[in-house]
């Protein structure tokens, strides 16, 4: 609100901000800043339409610090420092039987989140004889059997882990619509196998999707946005408005072997995740240290830098709505295109 004694500030003028852009650019035109997106060209500086809004209904930004867990290579003490930490959502792979008792021990399984991978339903059906049954339909988080179909996982599963989610899927290629594309129609494909199974209401808590961050900062941002407008129409598509429950989880991993600073990179990467309004990430360092700071940095993103004060932070910015929209609109043709076999 405005007073006596507060400062004014001229109406913005876009003509003149364009002129020291120019003089920024000295002499290099505007369309060096085009931006392309599987063909498709976006100019940071094209004019925005009349009565342009967010295309983002994002209601917070809130989002949970997750650690890896690598059963080959660590012990339950590590698992214990990363809760203590700050983590609270785990994701580990077991590749052999493990004395369950000995690796929760201590952890109030009810109080965390947990992406279990097990090598096969043998070590899932031990795993459940370990927590009690109270604690056993209190469980959150996600499971997966390698190569074993989820559907089935679901049917078989589903009962005794009720607040698990059962429908995994991994998107790692975020630069073409093809692949977005075909992650759509698994998705469908497995939600119409499995929702005669599931209760009304029930099959959008199902999903998870495990999206692995890239290089590109803005491309991380508007495939994120994106990924939630296309969630939503696949649902009014089948006549369920307001879908709720989708899951983003987002990985990061560092790589030290790079030429680049690889946690400024992991950082960085980190931020524009979290701008796109991930639920989860993973940072994945390769020793004790770099999965230190890939919870360390989280906080800082949290406590220091605020990302988690406003829903959408970049809301609003052309950029990043137009590639946000151009991704969403190029992806469900696309989907169509594949699904029912248009031309």
């Amino acid at each position: 609100m405005h007073t006596p004694d507060s400062p004014t500030f001229p109406v913005p003028d876009s003509a003149l901000w364009l002129e020291k852009v120019k003089t920024e650019l000295k002499g290099r035109t505007l369309s060096t800043a085009d931006y392309t997106w599987d063909e498709v060209r976006i100019s940071p500086f094209e004019a925005l339409p009349e009565g342009a809004r967010s295309i983002s209904e994002r209601k917070n930004n809130m989002w949970k610090t997750g650690s890896y867990i690598d059963p080959a290579t660590e012990s339950p003490a590590a698992l214990m420092k990363a809760l203590n930490e700050g983590a609270s959502v785990l994701y580990i792979e077991f590749s052999k039987g493990e004395n369950w008792k000995n690796w929760f021990k201590d952890v109030r399984l009810d109080w965390i989140s947990l992406h279990l991978v097990f090598e096969n339903t043998g070590m899932l059906d031990s795993f459940l004889e370990f927590p009690d049954r109270a604690t056993l339909l209190k469980i959150s988080g996600s499971v997966r059997v390698k190569n074993t179909d989820p559907v089935s996982l679901y049917k078989k599963y589903a009962q005794r882990l009720p607040a698990m989610r059962f429908l995994g899927f991994d998107l790692e290629d975020l630069k073409t619509a093809k692949s977005m594309a075909s992650l759509l129609v698994r998705l469908a494909d497995t939600m119409e196998n499995v929702s005669p199974e599931v209760k009304p209401g029930r099959l959008e808590e199902q999903v998870v999707i495990h999206v692995y961050g890239q290089n590109d900062m803005l491309l991380n941002i508007s495939v994120l946005r994106a990924l939630r407008l296309l969630w939503r129409q696949l649902f009014l598509s089948a006549g369920i408005e307001n879908p709720s429950g989708l899951l983003l989880a987002g990985h990061i991993r560092i790589d030290k072997t790079a030429s680049y600073d690889p946690r400024i990179r992991s950082s960085v990467i980190a931020a524009s995740m979290l701008l796109g309004g991930i639920d989860e990430l993973f940072i994945e360092g390769t020793d004790e240290a770099s999965s230190r700071y890939g919870r360390m940095v989280q906080h800082i993103f949290r406590e220091e830098a605020l990302l988690g004060v406003f829903p959408d932070p970049l809301s609003g910015s052309h950029v990043v709505e137009k590639l946000t929209g151009t991704i969403a609109e190029k992806v469900w043709e696309e989907y169509l295109r594949l699904r029912f076999k248009l031309k």
